[in-house]
């Protein structure tokens, strides 16, 4: 199956683009070192009145503080920091040189009534750091119209539609393009539908909550509160 998968090109560039965004950003000394630094500074003293620890082909306490840095033989033929070196080294060698097209994902409509606007969002991932995303809309079958969709500082596109006149219906697709003019669509073919033609009528409803917001969504005064929305049907 990974055979088949990686023969696709779309997929073996999108692979390579999340591999290396992962070796770069995450899998380093740079990033790992301290927080193997702080685990290794709260275990030692339990490593040290460990009585099992001696147990395992005889490793002196100053044998478990060298392992971090330094090799010890047997199977263990790298310590943590240099393996972490190592390793990053050598997947980042077998990599293949790709521009990777944009990725589209998380890609969502809003809509409850024809009244209401219509809210659409999606990430849009590239070398770029600001591929342009577009939204393709047409109302009840006419033209299609497109509009450049806004990046926020998180990271998220996001706009919103005007309220239609009268119920109806709305199709729409995504196109978000980089610098080289490589081009994604979502969906790859055919359009979402938005069927609006009745009005959404009810009472009071909880529409949205997030909770431990600590840096997805700001409020007006920048701040990261937990929020709730209530729609009043």
């Amino acid at each position: 199956l990974t055979k088949r998968l990686l023969s696709i090109k779309t997929y073996r560039d999108r692979y390579t683009f999340y591999l290396r965004q992962l070796l770069n950003s995450g899998f380093g000394s740079a990033q790992l070192e301290p927080k193997v630094s702080r685990i290794k500074a709260m275990i030692t003293p339990y490593a040290s009145e460990d009585t099992y620890r001696p147990l395992d082909y005889g490793w002196s306490i100053t044998d478990f503080s060298n392992s971090y840095t330094q090799a010890l033989g047997a199977h263990v033929k790298y310590g943590l920091i240099p393996y972490i070196t190592t390793r990053r080294a050598q997947a980042l060698a077998q990599l293949e040189t790709v521009d990777v097209a944009p990725i589209i994902s998380d890609a969502r409509h809003y809509a409850v009534s024809y009244k209401l606007p219509i809210t659409f969002s999606a990430r849009v991932e590239d070398e770029d750091a600001s591929p342009t995303l577009k939204l393709h809309y047409s109302i009840n079958g006419g033209a299609f119209t497109e509009v450049v969709v806004k990046k926020y500082p998180t990271g998220i596109y996001a706009d919103t539609l005007a309220p239609l006149t009268s119920p109806g219906k709305v199709e729409y697709y995504l196109t978000a393009t980089d610098s080289k003019n490589q081009q994604t669509r979502e969906p790859i073919a055919g359009n979402i539908t938005i069927d609006l033609s009745a009005l959404t009528t009810g009472t009071l409803y909880i529409n949205e909550v997030m909770a431990n917001n600590s840096k997805t969504l700001a409020d007006n005064a920048g701040e990261f509160d937990d929020w709730i929305e209530l729609y009043n049907g």
